[in-house]
């Protein structure tokens, strides 16, 4: 199997970064709402729009405020076209309103929201967890630990080994991807993008030990 890694935005650790702290949906939204297990959410399935604020410089990819989205910019999707990225779909992001006092360039890139579309199934044996509960109704699953007990994922197998991309049934918020986007980020320079390795994608302290993926292939 392809190396794998989680993926996510540095925002916690980089410094001046515009975030959007808000989305406006312009797509069907995915409403959780259970009243069996009280599991909650809502976001856009495809388009929104956002708003913009702090920070003075506008990142590669962009920390959503509202829910854990992939966003990233323009040069991205043109990267990952460039170099044949596969198991996702993007959709344009609209700007709502900008709150930067002094941003460095005067307009922001375009955004899009990216939508996975690789899937992979999770070994809860080899992770030393098992199911606690599944909610009849709604699927959320629960196990004998919290997730961020568990710190590391592992992957029993993925549905195509040609997709760059994967999500789980069981962490469907966590973005899996291959090293091809590591290596895309390095030599194209995408800022705020964040790397771990899988033994820790289910950390929640956001720890300074990300991969070092700006001189990954030097």
């Amino acid at each position: 199997m392809k190396k794998i890694f989680s993926l996510t935005n540095n925002q916690h650790i980089s410094k001046g970064f515009a975030y959007a702290p808000n989305i406006y949906p312009k797509s069907q939204i995915i409403n959780i709402d259970c009243n069996k297990c009280d599991a909650r959410g809502k976001y856009p399935s495809k388009e929104f729009s956002i708003d913009l604020e702090d920070g003075n410089k506008y990142p590669d990819m962009l920390m959503c405020g509202a829910y854990p989205l992939l966003i990233v910019s323009e040069k991205v999707i043109k990267s990952w076209q460039d170099n044949g990225i596969k198991g996702y779909n993007y959709f344009q992001i609209g700007i709502n309103q900008i709150r930067i006092k002094k941003p460095k360039k005067k307009e922001p890139p375009n955004y899009f929201h990216i939508v996975v579309d690789g899937k992979c199934e999770i070994d809860l044996e080899k992770m030393g967890v098992s199911v606690k509960h599944k909610c009849p109704k709604c699927k959320n699953t629960y196990f004998n630990q919290e997730p961020w007990q568990m710190n590391k994922i592992v992957i029993k197998k993925v549905d195509n080994v040609e997709n760059d991309f994967y999500i789980s049934s069981y962490f469907p918020t966590i973005v899996l991807c291959s090293e091809k986007i590591l290596i895309c980020a390095c030599k194209n320079k995408h800022s705020n993008f964040r790397f771990l390795e899988l033994e820790n994608a289910l950390t929640i302290i956001p720890s300074p030990q990300g991969i070092d993926y700006m001189n990954y292939c030097k």
